[in-house]
């Protein structure tokens, strides 16, 4: 039997268009050279990503529009080194969505 490798994982129930901080990766290895995020959910938003500085300022580098879906995901890729990265979701709307979001690096 295959053990599914775990990463770094989001999920609630989101009511509101304020931002909110999905998950925050980091990674000293110098082996990883980007990754992924796979993001579903009932309702559109955005999804950010932000690069975080020595002095802890966070910088958007990448966003990207995701579409409501009762049934599929999208997939977000990065093809570069992110020592300190933070990902956040804003909806478009103030109504009631599930979110979900997983992060692999590679």
């Amino acid at each position: 039997m295959a053990i599914r490798e775990g990463g770094i994982e989001y999920s609630a129930t989101v009511a509101t268009t304020d931002e909110q901080e999905c998950c925050v990766v980091r990674s000293t290895s110098q082996a990883q050279r980007g990754g992924i995020a796979f993001v579903k959910t009932s309702g559109a938003g955005t999804l950010k990503f932000k690069h975080g500085f020595s002095d802890g300022d966070y910088r958007i580098f990448k966003t990207e529009t995701i579409a409501a879906s009762s049934t599929d995901c999208d997939g977000v890729d990065f093809d570069f080194i992110c020592p300190d990265m933070k990902i956040t979701w804003t909806s478009d709307s103030g109504s009631s969505c599930a979110v979900k979001v997983e992060v692999f690096l590679y």
